[in-house]
């Protein structure tokens, strides 16, 4: 399940209580699918929208702690008639009723790694999920837990769960569609070859944890090592279109997405060279040079870098339009034009005359792009 559809369906996750408070739910999907990030961006702020509150976010990753961490350490009674204990206040409720939305709002608690957890952990978090206690502390109405885990086919240490948790609470199985990652990638400016090569070629983004040890490529990982790229082109003053293929920027991809995923990144970085700068698409845009229709790779990312500066400025727009439609793959620029339709809130349909002609023309691959 695409895991936007959390997001699109928070009002039936979040009205569904059970004994006074909203049911915990697990979500599950492959290492670095963003399942965290998304929980504390848009997951948390489709809550607030919904309820009209501020919301605050806390992220516990339960395979660092100890089962006392959760649930505190017990402290033996004196002056009772029998030897008693009670259980200390643990850290995971200071930091809920320290959060400044405690009182007056919200709070998820993201109980991250949960699938790691060992049988005691489980135990413990079997309370906490199942009656909202930890330890003897009761928490209020307004504290959400959601937990999150890797798959067992992602031999990332995950443990067998217990069944009283398993029929408890719902297990939701989810992905990340590459549109979704390279929409977010292009928010925070990444280098458009980065995007390109995820668009071309999304399969690296769907293999299973290899059985070796050493970096492999996720979204996570790969988004990490895109920020490095688009630095050092900032730091030596490069156009965003360059790719630096040395001794220095091959080991640090090399680290972080694996050898195999380097290697054919690095290959395909190569058809940067048959790009214009992004000086010529802004100021030339119908003389620009367009890569060669057989050259599918470098037409990908001659589209992404149009989009990219598209979206890094309104006034951007035109010019970045007038070259994508000159693009010799049509689906692969009503695909560009869709999307930078939705971006801009609808700014090409309302204020481009000529790129309404041209989308008129491609009624039927519109469709498909809004599908």
């Amino acid at each position: 399940m695409n895991i936007y559809e959390l997001v699109n369906n928070i009002s039936t996750l979040a009205n569904t209580m059970v004994n006074g408070h909203i049911k915990p739910i697990l979500i599950v999907g492959a290492p670095g699918c963003g399942k965290t990030t998304i929980m504390e961006t848009d997951f948390a702020a489709a809550w607030s929208k919904l309820t009209g509150k501020p919301t605050a976010v806390i992220v516990e990753i339960l395979s660092n702690k100890e089962a006392p961490d959760v649930r505190g350490l017990p402290i033996p009674m004196r002056n009772t008639e029998w030897p008693t204990y009670r259980y200390a206040k643990p850290d995971l409720l200071d930091r809920i009723e320290r959060s400044p939305c405690f009182k007056d709002g919200q709070v998820l608690v993201i109980l991250d790694e949960f699938t790691k957890c060992d049988s005691a952990m489980q135990k413990v978090t079997a309370d906490l999920l199942q009656n909202y206690r930890i330890g003897e502390y009761p928490l209020p109405s307004n504290v959400w837990l959601v937990a999150t885990g890797n798959r067992q086919q992602d031999s990332s240490g995950e443990t067998r769960q217990h069944a009283m948790l398993t029929n408890r609470m719902p297990r939701l199985n989810v992905e990340l569609p590459i549109e979704h990652w390279a929409r977010h990638a292009r928010s925070i400016s990444l280098p458009p070859i980065s995007i390109a090569f995820a668009e071309r070629f999304p399969t690296h983004f769907a293999e299973a944890v290899p059985p070796r040890d050493g970096a492999f490529c996720t979204y996570r990982s790969f988004t990490e090592f895109s920020k490095y790229l688009g630095t050092w082109n900032t730091t030596h003053a490069k156009d965003i279109t360059h790719v630096e293929d040395n001794v220095f920027t091959r080991n640090l991809a090399y680290g972080m997405i694996g050898e195999a995923a380097s290697l054919e990144f690095f290959a395909f970085a190569r058809v940067a060279e048959q790009l214009p700068t992004r000086q010529e698409v802004l100021s030339n845009p119908d003389t620009a040079v367009i890569p060669a229709p057989h050259a599918v790779d470098a037409q990908y990312a001659a589209c992404n870098m149009a989009m990219s500066l598209a979206m890094e400025d309104v006034l951007h727009l035109a010019p970045a339009l007038k070259y994508i439609m000159r693009l010799p793959t049509i689906e692969l620029a009503v695909k560009a034009m869709v999307e930078l339709n939705k971006s801009h809130g609808g700014a090409i349909t309302m204020n481009n005359p000529e790129a309404v002609r041209w989308l008129s023309q491609h009624k039927a691959l519109v469709l498909d792009a809004n599908i």
